[in-house]
């Protein structure tokens, strides 16, 4: 099953002759992510030299190496036996300068020096005396660790997760992650939703308690808030439509349901913060239509008629689409007019009038000469 985790680059840093220790500490990483990765929700990915490096010309071996991995690693694992590595331009050894060039960021880095049993005639005794000097160094600037060859495996394990849980660093990070997601989640400036969503929303921000009530009766599905049952009729097709805008509110977690029968739903926080820019939105538009098919109204003064979907000025009884009304930019577009209803000359949309009826025909009114009719 998938689960979100914050991945961090674990750099093995060592000279050639810890080569076994290398493998081992991947292989210790792994098995901390097994065991510990979905409860912690942390991945950590080793990184070295030897497997994580690409052949580039141009530069210093140790800066393409310090380019490619080591800026990106998050924390460092050193391990010496008897060699301090190759001298590089700036510093002892490669493997000394990446500790260095780690910690001055203020990064964390768990150092190792093993200690075997082996005649000194098999090994480089200036390389040796030199890691002995780097040592005495090395514990001047932090806590180092001293085992025997064939412990390191369970020290790194036990010391790897006391790290993990503990380092001030990786915690500082893993909530800087937490604030930068929990922002993201947050950010509904590119959600849209339909306009009967809006009305919903808009309107149960103004109830005391935030409540929606969803009601299936014998007449047919009402959706009310704030005292007014939104759903214009009883048409099956309307009632489907104002039900998916509901739903749509669920799927942003603008709202929640309360219970178990999908009867009341209470606006969240975020439905709160979406309605306010919603509002503020419409609140800072300025008419960019002609003077005939827009004008600016004060929020105020319309009212939102839920039989004709339209907002109505309650002054001058004036009518303006809803779809504009909630665009981006937000328009205060006038309606025109026409006995069945109330067209929109800049999106097009037609509202119903819910008063109209037709009249009726008879028979003898038909005149089949009559090429309007055709």
């Amino acid at each position: 099953m998938p689960y979100q985790a914050t991945v961090y680059n674990v750099m093995i840093a060592s000279p050639s002759d810890v080569e076994s220790e290398r493998k081992l500490a991947r292989e210790v990483i792994f098995e901390w992510n097994s065991l510990h990765s979905k409860d912690k929700n942390i991945v950590l990915m080793p990184i070295g030299w030897d497997t994580h490096t690409a052949p580039e010309m141009g530069a210093h071996p140790q800066i393409i190496i310090d380019k490619q991995i080591l800026r990106n690693a998050d924390l460092l694992v050193g391990i010496f036996l008897h060699r301090l590595g190759t001298p590089t331009l700036d510093a002892q050894s490669g493997t000394a300068h990446e500790i260095d060039s780690h910690t001055s960021s203020g990064k964390p880095a768990m150092i190792y020096f093993l200690e075997e049993k082996v005649d000194p005639s098999k090994f480089d005794t200036k390389q040796y005396e030199k890691l002995m000097t780097f040592k005495e160094d090395m514990k001047k600037k932090g806590l180092l660790h001293e085992c025997n060859r064939d412990e390191f495996r369970d020290k790194f394990f036990k010391h790897l997760t006391i790290t993990v849980n503990e380092n001030e660093y990786i915690q500082n990070k893993k909530l800087e992650i937490k604030i930068s997601n929990f922002g993201d989640f947050n950010d509904t400036s590119e959600i849209e939703i339909s306009d009967e969503a809006k009305t919903i929303l808009l309107e149960a921000v103004n109830d005391k308690n935030g409540h929606i009530f969803k009601l299936r009766h014998t007449g047919g599905t009402s959706i009310a808030t704030n005292g007014h049952d939104l759903i214009p009729d009883n048409n099956s097709r309307t009632i489907a439509k104002w039900e998916y805008a509901l739903s749509e509110l669920v799927s942003n977690d603008f709202v929640e349901e309360r219970g178990y029968k999908g009867e009341v739903f209470a606006v969240t926080h975020k439905g709160y913060e979406y309605a306010d820019t919603l509002k503020k939105g419409t609140s800072a538009l300025q008419d960019t239509s002609s003077s005939d098919a827009s004008a600016l109204v004060q929020q105020d003064d319309l009212q939102f008629e839920r039989r004709s979907g339209t907002f109505v000025s309650k002054t001058s009884g004036i009518r303006y689409c809803q779809k504009c009304y909630y665009s981006t930019p937000s328009k205060r577009v006038e309606l025109q007019e026409s006995p069945s209803g109330w067209s929109c000359s800049v999106c097009g949309k037609f509202y119903d009038n819910p008063d109209f009826n037709p009249p009726e025909q008879s028979y003898d009114d038909y005149n089949p000469l009559d090429i309007r009719r055709l």
